[in-house]
C-alpha cells in the first residue's frame, strides 16, 4: 500500500467517524467520474458505425467464422446503446437536481456535478 492510499485511507476513516459531510463529499467525487466515464463510454459507442455484411458473388450473405463474431458483437453494441439511451438521460436529471445543494456546501463538488449534468445532457 503506498503512502497515498495510506492517507486517502486515513482521510476517509476520520472522516467518517467525525463527520458525515466529509463522507458525502466522497461520494459526490465518485459519482462524478462515475458519470463522467457513462457519458464518454456512451459517445464512444454513439459513433461506432455498424459494417455491412460481406456477400458472396452470387449475392448471398456469407456467413464465416469472422462475420459471426462481428454479428456477436454487434449484438452487444445494440444493447449497450440501448441501456446507453436510458442511462443518459436519468444521468442528466439526477446531476442537475444534485449540484445546487452540493454547491452550497462545496463550490468546486457543485461545479463539477454541473459539468456532468452537461456532459449528460449532451448525449442523445
Amino acid at each position: 500500500m503506498s503512502f497515498s492510499a495510506l492517507k486517502l485511507a486515513t482521510a476517509l476513516a476520520v472522516a467518517q467517524s467525525v463527520a458525515g459531510a466529509a463522507t458525502i463529499q466522497f461520494n459526490y467525487i465518485v459519482n462524478v467520474l462515475a458519470g463522467i466515464f457513462i457519458v464518454q463510454f456512451t459517445q464512444q459507442v454513439q459513433t461506432i458505425e455498424q459494417v455491412a455484411d460481406p456477400l458472396a458473388d452470387s449475392g448471398t450473405q456469407q456467413m464465416g467464422f469472422f462475420s459471426k463474431i462481428a454479428n456477436f458483437g454487434s449484438k452487444i453494441l445494440d444493447s449497450v446503446k440501448y441501456a446507453a439511451s436510458w442511462i443518459a438521460p436519468t444521468l442528466h436529471k439526477v446531476h442537475s437536481t444534485v449540484a445546487g445543494p452540493v454547491g452550497m456546501i462545496h463550490p468546486g463538488i457543485g461545479g463539477a456535478l454541473g459539468v456532468g449534468a452537461n456532459l449528460a445532457g449532451a448525449v442523445d
